[in-house]
């Protein structure tokens, strides 16, 4: 049975690593890009024009699931740092806290709506129709 370490390893090894593996999509990606698409459409029930996964060829979604890898981990970055200013103004006497809470939650809100229009923009040109992508063929049976 594989310890923490070697499963954290093959976790960081599999979700950094490149899209395509030896000609084949990544399959972590490709699992976790499925998930994503169950949960926004199902779950949420967001229109495919304004998701953050396609329900479109496999390649198109684990190149969107890399992105959205990325973002996550720039969005917990930018929440610890928050965290961290509003616990150093908690700290601070007589500092009006709830301004600022409020000021940095909007700051956080406006990253999140940035990033996702952003997102939208960009991803106009991989969801176009016959899109070619340069390191990938689908196989044709």
């Amino acid at each position: 049975m594989p310890g923490l370490r070697s499963s954290i390893y093959n976790f960081l090894q599999l979700a950094v690593g490149p899209a395509v593996i030896d000609g084949r999509l990544n399959p972590f990606r490709l699992a976790l890009a499925r998930w994503c698409y169950w949960i926004q459409s199902q779950v949420f029930h967001i229109p495919d024009r304004f998701a953050i996964i396609s329900a479109g060829p496999p390649r198109l979604q684990v190149h969107e699931c890399g992105w959205l890898l990325f973002k996550l981990v720039v969005f917990a970055h930018l929440v610890s740092l928050a965290g961290w200013a509003l616990l150093t103004l908690c700290m601070m006497p007589g500092k009006p806290v709830g301004k600022y809470a409020t000021i940095i939650c909007l700051m956080l809100l406006s990253c999140v709506v940035h990033g996702w229009i952003g997102h939208v923009v960009s991803a106009r040109r991989y969801r176009t129709p016959g899109y070619i992508w340069e390191d990938w063929k689908e196989r044709v049976e």
